[in-house]
């Protein structure tokens, strides 16, 4: 266990609905899978279960991965206020949503995420008692099974990844020889149950003292502890990278590429710190700036794993001298389907002739807000409906006030075979860049 810790305690409407949904034409043209779309034999009330892609309580809409793998695609399913749970649901949750056809398009009456039954024989724990093991350095073994890059991104302190995309083979080679070794997994705890799937695999192999933590890393992090990060994870993700060691000491070796700020610098700096950045700390004062920034609304900020002891140890690049004192630079890498601000900016001022610019926001939004120059307005609602009167062989630029009702439109743009992008941002702050 890591010293650290001790420190501190839809194109898809209409037909889509009626068809069983539409493929996302990125991930394969499949029909939705029976277990993913249930209608209940004494009722109307049909179900989805999948993860939440995105979601607008502007655009009163949720857009829901159903499938996995080939058979994977997105269906759209609209809520009122009269919807129950929507407030406790967020993207990247998995969930089931009981909806209702209203004029051939999908309402959702209630939104819950799904929460699986443990096994027989296998128990939960919760935040404090798991807290209390790692603490005490008890005798078990702290099981993370979720794929092998979200490990590396973010998992819990002294965790082992035994991931539940290993072969069955593998996984018991890597779990104890003892079968009384206590295990305790975890995933992200957002229902997606590969926790609850590892341990009833680990209890049918003849493991007697198996629990979940169900709540996982969400529930870990929403108490304001740490999670760490590997050095593969540095190496090879786009991470902005902090060493909270006194400049004498970093200036003997640090990092390749890390900064190097005090509490105090970070404090008096956080204008300057990219809040989409994931950022790694370590040194001296990592523990005291990882709660710094996690008040400060940070939502990506981890420890280094085994510390920069660690990072020498396995022979990691490093740099000595002087400390740099130019401004921090990071630039986040774009999602599939997003323009770069330059693009847009080009595509604005006219530039970029073959480009249609379409503002997605609501009619009424757009007195407060006026259109950008060249834009039109077509409201997401009536994207679909006005889908025969877009061009097949110009490309769209989508906005609106934030980039989340612009990512659902390209969605389904994409879907129905268009050619476009949005932009991720807020439209108050484009004439501040």
């Amino acid at each position: 266990m890591n010293d650290t810790l001790l420190q501190w305690a839809g194109c898809c409407l209409a037909l889509m609905l009626l068809a069983g949904g539409c493929a996302n034409k990125e991930q394969g043209e499949q029909s939705v899978s029976v277990t993913d779309k249930v209608t209940s034999s004494s009722s109307t009330t049909t179900n989805y279960k999948g993860k939440v892609a995105s979601f607008s309580k502007r655009a009163q809409a949720i857009f829901l991965t159903v499938g996995s793998g080939a058979n994977a695609q997105t269906v759209r399913v609209k809520f009122d206020d009269a919807t129950k749970g929507v407030d406790e649901i967020a993207e990247g949750h998995f969930v089931t949503i009981d909806y209702e056809l209203r004029d051939g398009e999908a309402y959702a009456t209630s939104v819950q995420q799904n929460k699986a039954t443990l096994p027989e024989g296998v128990t939960n724990i919760d935040t404090d008692e798991l807290l209390r093991l790692i603490r005490e350095r008890a005798s078990f073994v702290l099981v993370d099974p979720r794929p092998m890059d979200r490990y590396k991104q973010s998992h819990l302190p002294g965790a082992v990844s035994i991931s539940i995309d290993l072969s069955e083979q593998q996984q018991t080679e890597l779990l104890p020889q003892d079968k009384n070794t206590l295990l305790v997994f975890y995933d992200g705890g957002h229902g997606r149950g590969t926790a609850i799937t590892s341990a009833a695999a680990a209890k049918n192999k003849g493991f007697a003292n198996v629990r979940v933590y169900t709540t996982g890393r969400a529930a870990w992090m929403d108490a304001s502890l740490p999670t760490y990060s590997t050095r593969e994870y540095i190496q090879s993700g786009n991470v902005l990278v902090i060493d909270t060691r006194p400049k004498k000491t970093s200036a003997v070796g640090r990092i390749k590429g890390a900064y190097t700020l005090s509490v105090d610098t970070i404090n008096a700096t956080l204008r300057d710190l990219p809040r989409d950045a994931p950022i790694v700390l370590y040194g001296d004062e990592a523990t005291k700036a990882l709660e710094l920034l996690t008040d400060e609304g940070f939502t990506a900020v981890t420890l280094l794993d085994g510390g920069y002891a660690s990072w020498v140890e396995a022979g990691s690049k490093i740099e000595k001298g002087p400390i740099s004192t130019a401004k921090i630079k990071w630039e986040r890498k774009l999602e599939t389907g997003e323009v770069s601000l330059d693009d847009f900016r080009k595509a604005v001022s006219g530039k970029e002739k073959d480009i249609l610019l379409i503002d997605v926001r609501g009619r009424d939004e757009i007195g407060k807000q006026p259109l950008i120059t060249n834009a039109i307005n077509i409201p997401l609602d009536e994207l679909p409906a006005q889908e025969a009167t877009l061009p097949k062989d110009k490309m769209m630029y989508l906005y609106c006030s934030t980039g989340a009702r612009a990512k659902m439109a390209y969605n389904e743009l994409a879907n129905a075979g268009f050619k476009a992008k949005f932009l991720r941002m807020n439209i108050k702050d484009l004439s501040a860049r």
